[in-house]
């Protein structure tokens, strides 16, 4: 019997071995692109970190720069160099948008791909057993097919259709697998160029942010804020101006000086009224020398070798009663007696005579 008919327009095995290679390259691709979309997302919370530190580092030294006051000009150069770092940091905020929207997205979006892809080749590779199932019935119920004719059509019928779907699926596979092929080289180069794209602009514009900000650190001095330093750490020599007792107060040292040196009070109240604004001076001036004078007659009338009597402020009597000995000697006695040193305390407190031998008198103890 020919059954030539029964044999497929294509080869049986080519579909299988489409469909493995199909099979194995979509799997690959689904490790490879899930891995660089964990490396540039990790890549971005590395740069989204580093633009956090920043932040804080900008801030800190735009803190700093508000607490020189006694150096202007670097308070200013400091000022300056943290609102370019603050800058920098919004293109790192951009530079951080543009690789998850350009570079992570694009990645991201590939576990569908990948999982379209490979249920497309899942159904082939299901028309292709199908379609081996019907031939093989069909084969092996020949004798059966003798004496019926309507059946054997019938089934010739089913395995023609499914060897016409299998040629289908094997032709949709093929186009399926030349389009997964194309989009993901083309979405890699792509994803690359975009990622390069991003690394540019922010280079380039962190290149011209960078070279400002060095160039205002090289045309930062010190020698302007150590003079203002020195001024603003200098003690004034001549007293402010419109006080009115700072005259008097310049003349009244003097004074001391002058009588320091041994000259006479009538000189120097004679210098101070020939100065201005001294009236009051004088007077005191004069004041001070007659009283000097009188003190030094009284000295000259005593005779010599004798002393002035000086009266003794009265001493003023305690109520408490306090033993003479020192506590070491309470410390000792007390252990010859065999006492505690507070009981001692109070009977040589209380006793008059305070000598050892008679502090424990009236207690009857004697000394071991």
């Amino acid at each position: 019997m020919d059954l030539s008919y029964l044999t497929p327009i294509f080869e049986t095995t080519s579909l299988e071995y489409q469909a493995k290679i199909s099979l194995a390259r979509a799997e690959k691709t689904q490790e490879n692109f899930g891995n660089f979309c964990h490396l540039f997302s990790t890549y971005s919370r590395i740069v989204a970190q580093a633009r956090d530190r920043g932040d804080v580092l900008s801030t800190d030294l735009k803190k700093y720069a508000e607490e020189q006051q006694s150096s202007p000009t670097s308070k200013q150069s400091y000022d300056d160099f943290a609102s370019l770092l603050y800058t920098m940091q919004s293109q790192e905020e951009a530079r951080v948008r543009r690789l998850e929207s350009k570079v992570v997205a694009g990645f991201s979006k590939y576990s569908y791909i990948c999982y379209s892809f490979l249920d497309h080749i899942k159904k082939a590779m299901a028309v292709r057993e199908r379609e081996h199932k019907k031939a093989e019935d069909f084969a092996r119920n020949q004798n059966r097919f003798i004496g019926n004719i309507n059946l054997k059509h019938h089934k010739q019928e089913k395995v023609q259709t499914a060897v016409h779907d299998s040629k289908r699926a094997q032709e949709l596979l093929k186009r399926e697998s030349d389009k997964f092929e194309g989009q993901k080289n083309e979405d890699l180069r792509r994803i690359l160029m975009n990622f390069a794209e991003v690394e540019l602009v922010f280079h380039a514009q962190a290149l011209e942010l960078y070279t400002s900000a060095y160039n205002l650190c090289k045309t930062m001095g010190s020698n302007a804020d150590i003079a203002h330093f020195r001024k603003s750490i200098a003690v004034p020599l001549a007293p402010p101006e419109g006080n009115p007792l700072a005259g008097v107060n310049q003349q009244l040292s003097g004074v001391e000086v002058k009588k320091e040196e041994g000259v006479t009070g009538e000189s120097v109240a004679g210098e101070i009224t020939a100065g201005e604004d001294s009236g009051e001076v004088t007077e005191i001036l004069a004041t001070t020398d007659e009283a000097t004078v009188d003190t030094a007659d009284e000295t000259a009338q005593q005779p010599r070798g004798s002393v002035k009597a000086v009266p003794k402020r009265p001493r003023r009597k305690s109520s408490v009663r306090r033993s003479s000995l020192t506590p070491a000697q309470i410390r000792r006695f007390s252990k010859q007696f065999g006492v505690s040193e507070k009981e001692y305390r109070e009977e040589s407190t209380h006793n008059l005579a305070e000598h050892p031998k008679n502090v424990l008198k009236g207690s009857g103890r004697t000394a071991r």
